[in-house]
């Protein structure tokens, strides 16, 4: 059974030496207040959206698990609510005892503005699927489904628990290494929705 609702609030950003932190307020109701936060270098920082979506993407676990409806007091990508909406219903069908489907209501839904390049990145964790994918889009053949790939992102938080970092560090180099042999820039990012609780 649902319990009550879980509600996302923007908070703002902060810089911390050479990265830029972006966080959200969420709010569960019987529960305390917690911070979910993405963490990358200052260098990006032009590039982060000002919509929720990054939050929703990592939130979206937590409220199946719970059957909690879902608002977000920010702006989502309309997009995104579709294809959530798909997410959620293949999840339900494949593991029906731990998720659900949930409704999410957003304050604002409006896409971001149109990229001005064609220029993508991709999630990379260093393993062999990642690998395959960052090398078929810069060396091999993809035919019409090719994208111009210039960066790879590696998330420390994910595969990787917070509290090794000297494992994350040691990983992302070798992922560095491989990222640059076929032109790519690998970008570290922080993130701690593995950490809420739930």
């Amino acid at each position: 059974q649902a319990r009550g609702h879980v509600h996302v609030w923007p908070e703002a950003s902060a810089r911390q030496g050479d990265q830029i932190e972006i966080r959200a307020r969420i709010e569960t109701e019987g529960s305390d207040p917690e911070s979910l936060w993405y963490r990358l270098p200052v260098v990006h920082q032009a590039s982060i959206t000002d919509s929720l979506d990054p939050f929703l993407i990592a939130i979206i676990f937590y409220v199946m698990r719970r059957g909690t409806d879902l608002r977000v007091h920010g702006r989502i990508s309309p997009s995104l609510l579709r294809n959530i909406e798909e997410f959620q219903a293949a999840w339900r069908c494949w593991v029906p005892d731990k998720y659900r489907e949930v409704d999410i209501r957003a304050d604002i839904e409006a896409e971001d503005e149109p990229a001005r390049t064609d220029s993508v990145l991709m999630t990379f964790s260093g393993g062999l699927d990642s690998c395959f994918t960052a090398w078929r889009h810069t060396k091999g053949n993809c035919g019409r489904r090719r994208r111009n790939l210039q960066a790879a992102i590696m998330i420390h938080g994910f595969d990787i628990p917070l509290a090794e970092e000297d494992v994350f560090l040691r990983a992302a180099e070798n992922s560095r290494k491989i990222a640059e042999s076929i032109g790519l820039e690998l970008i570290p990012m922080t993130c701690n929705f593995r950490q809420l609780g739930g």
